[in-house]
Order: structure tokens, then C-alpha cells, then sequence
């Protein structure tokens, strides 16, 4: 199992790992509970959950779906 995305400080979900973005089912302004995904990154034919490392409104969504993003890039923001 992939390691799990970690919050920095500012509330950020990064990428665990190399990967597709192929669902990002959260927008500005979302409400998330801790725990909840928030978004489904492809990588070797799997898809893994990235979940919320705490709860709160979601800030800013810097990445889309069909984007390729890199270890540790900053997917949304959880205020």
C-alpha cells in the first residue's frame, strides 16, 4: 500500500507518489471530514485514494483530472 498523503503545514494534500489524477471529486469551498478522498491518483495500473489528513473547507484545488503530477506536489488545500 502506498504510503499515506500528508498534510503540510498550511493544510496541503500532496501526491504520495508519481501518478495520474483520474478523479478529484472535491472543489473549493467543499466541506471534508478527516479521512475523506479527495482524490484518486492512477499509478502501475492502480488507482489509490488520496484522503483528507484533516477536516476542514477545502481552499484551493491545484491540480485536475488527467493531470500527471509528481511525489509530494501539492493536490488541494484544507483550511
Amino acid at each position: 500500500a502506498p504510503p499515506p498523503a500528508r498534510a503540510a503545514g498550511d493544510g496541503a494534500v500532496v501526491a504520495p507518489m508519481q501518478g495520474l489524477i483520474v478523479k478529484m471529486p472535491v472543489k473549493v469551498g467543499d466541506e471534508v471530514k478527516l479521512g475523506e478522498v479527495v482524490a484518486v491518483l492512477e499509478a502501475m495500473k492502480m488507482q489509490n485514494d488520496i484522503v483528507a489528513t484533516k477536516p476542514g473547507k477545502v481552499t484551493e484545488v491545484y491540480v485536475k483530472e488527467g493531470e500527471v503530477v509528481k511525489p509530494n506536489q501539492p493536490l488541494l488545500s484544507v483550511g
